[in-house]
C-alpha cells in the first residue's frame, strides 16, 4: 500500500489545479503534506483549530484560516469543509481518523474535480485502515 506521502503525490499529478496538500489527524496533527515547489505552510495551533471545525461548526462564524489565509466563504457539509477566496479555494474532507486537505486554484470545473479526487483519496484511506485492522 502507498504510504501517505505517495496519496499526496498522486493527487498532484492527477489535477493540476490542485496547488498543495495535506494529510492531518482528526486532532490536527500533521501526518503528511507536498514539498518543494507545492510546500503546505503548516502550522500546528492552525491546523489543530481547523480540525476542531468539524466537531463545532459554529467555529465557521468567523471564516477559516488556512496557511495564514482567512477563507470568509466558508461552509461545511457531510464532513466536506471548503472555502473559497478569489478563484481560489480548498476542500478537507474528513474520515474517522484522517482530514485530506487539498488547496487548488481555478474555476467551477476544477473546484468540483478537486473536491472529487480529495473524497474519493479520504474514502480509500479509510478503507485502508479498515484493512489494517482485520
Amino acid at each position: 500500500m502507498p504510504d501517505l506521502q505517495d496519496h499526496l503525490n498522486m493527487l498532484l499529478a492527477m489535477n493540476s489545479s490542485i496547488e498543495k496538500a495535506a494529510i492531518i489527524s482528526v486532532n490536527g496533527g500533521l501526518l503528511a503534506k507536498t514539498r518543494g515547489e507545492h510546500f503546505f505552510l503548516d502550522d500546528r495551533e492552525e491546523l489543530k483549530r481547523f480540525a476542531e471545525i468539524f466537531a463545532h461548526p459554529e467555529l465557521l462564524d468567523n471564516g477559516v484560516i488556512l496557511e495564514r489565509i482567512l477563507y470568509g466563504d466558508v461552509g461545511l457539509h457531510n464532513n466536506i469543509l471548503y472555502g473559497y477566496l478569489g478563484g481560489a479555494g480548498f476542500f478537507a474532507v474528513k474520515s474517522a481518523s484522517k482530514i485530506v486537505i487539498a488547496v487548488y486554484q481555478g474555476n467551477e470545473f476544477q473546484a468540483h474535480r478537486t473536491r472529487a479526487m480529495v473524497c474519493d483519496l479520504s474514502f480509500a484511506l479509510g478503507r485502508e485502515n479498515l484493512a489494517r485492522a482485520r
